[in-house]
């Protein structure tokens, strides 16, 4: 009676582990049905490697400019924090490095990302680009999605979502291709975006920059004006002599807050070096999905033919 070589490998003991060589033994007597799977997923990574979009990125560094409004109210408050709090005023907090963190805040948020939205009209190429062509530079948008040559969002969802995307998913694809981080060891902050379009991602950091300057100059205008329009009617009202001086001072920060903002365009953050047209695509690694989806393949495969021989040897001892 002829035994299968597998299991002359193995103990006669039915409950006996199978050894290394033992497996390795099995994996090669059907080296034929590993190998071809082997293939067949090194094809497959091939194919999805070549069918994914290259994808770019775009950088620029920027650093947190001199606030000269933040520092005299700081200073201020330093000076006079005893005072005011005995006349029953609070200073305020105007520290710059709060404000930084306060801006890198906004720009992760929904409320910036909508008026930006807004703004550039970046919707369908947020949601629905699908590739570039740099031939002509133009988008292929997703036809499931987007229908470009009507202007209309064709996508078929279920509720609550409709055929346009809303502000939540907006904002969650919008996360996965915007980041701003600080650098170690350095003041300098790095916005990046991605895109299939090399030039939408250049012009979208640079534009994310520009805004955060403009809605924090905005911000704090606004802040500005209310209040000295607050101190003045309190400088109206009291007689009290250290009160005036406090309050006086107050006035004279805030004014000098919105003589600065008016006159300086990068208002929170410098640009240190602009966004770059990237010319080499940031991702995939098509080599490293074709690698990794080749191992995948042979370790599914080598699984396979032990599954097999496993079976057939309990099978032969039932």
């Amino acid at each position: 009676m002829r035994v299968d070589s597998e299991n002359r490998n193995m103990n006669n003991d039915q409950n006996a582990d199978l050894g290394l060589v033992d497996l390795f033994a099995i994996i090669w007597k059907r080296k034929l049905i590993v190998l071809a799977g082997t293939v067949l997923f090194a094809i497959a990574s091939v194919l999805i490697a070549l069918s994914l979009p290259n994808i770019y990125r775009s950088e620029t560094l920027i650093s947190p400019a001199a606030t000269k409004g933040a520092d005299g109210i700081g200073a201020l408050a330093g000076q006079l924090g005893g005072l005011a709090s005995l006349a029953g005023i609070s200073m305020p907090n105007n520290d710059a490095a709060d404000k930084v963190s306060m801006a890198i805040d906004v720009m992760k948020s929904r409320t910036f990302l909508k008026e930006f939205i807004d703004k550039y009209e970046i919707l369908p190429d947020l949601i629905a680009a699908k590739s570039w062509n740099p031939s002509d530079n133009t988008i292929n948008y997703d036809p499931e999605l987007f229908d470009s040559e009507n202007n209309q969002w064709v996508r078929e969802a279920k509720f609550p979502y409709g055929p346009k995307p809303s502000l939540n998913e907006a904002h969650k694809e919008f996360l996965k291709i915007f980041d701003v981080a600080r650098q170690k060891d350095s003041s300098l902050i790095k916005v990046s975006v991605k895109h299939p379009s090399p030039l939408i991602a250049q012009k979208w950091a640079d534009a994310i920059v520009h805004e955060i300057n403009a809605i924090m100059k905005h911000r704090d205008l606004q802040e500005a004006e209310v209040s000295i329009s607050y101190l003045m009617a309190q400088l109206e009202e009291t007689e009290v002599s250290d009160m005036r001086v406090i309050l006086h001072s107050l006035v004279q920060e805030h004014t000098k807050t919105k003589m600065f903002a008016n006159v300086r365009k990068e208002y929170i953050f410098k640009v240190v070096d602009p966004a770059y047209l990237p010319e080499e695509k940031a991702e995939p690694s098509r080599a490293l999905i074709v690698i990794l989806g080749t191992f995948f393949g042979f370790i599914v495969s080598s699984l396979g033919a032990l599954l097999f021989a496993a079976t057939r040897r309990n099978k032969k001892i039932a």
